[in-house]
């Protein structure tokens, strides 16, 4: 987590360089992100590079309940599991109709 001066907080996702083709791979998954404009998708907002630990850190959208993974067990409504699923469903829907990519990264 990262506090801008404003007193706002963004989540940073530290990626290391470890060659160029790491380089490239970071390079183009902050291309991608930063055009996926949906409420169902964390925003990218910028990406900055970190000398002292020859890394990117990817600025992202804060959220404030945490990750999906650490949620998603303890949900016991079917109706919140199924808007749940919907919602994601409905990113993935954008990504891939819309902008014509494919998420090789789902986690549970």
């Amino acid at each position: 987590m990262v506090k801008s001066a404003d007193g706002s907080f963004y989540a940073a996702k530290m990626l290391q360089i470890v060659d160029k083709k790491s380089l490239d791979s970071i390079i183009k998954e902050h291309t991608i992100h930063k055009e996926l404009k949906n409420p169902y998708i964390v925003e990218e907002y910028k990406a900055l590079y970190v000398e002292q630990e020859n890394s990117i850190a990817l600025i992202m959208e804060y959220c404030e309940q945490g990750s999906l993974a650490t949620h998603i067990g303890k949900l016991k409504s079917i109706e919140i599991k199924a808007r749940l699923m919907l919602e994601i469903a409905t990113g993935l829907e954008y990504m891939h109709n819309t902008k014509k990519v494919v998420h090789r990264d789902l986690k549970p």
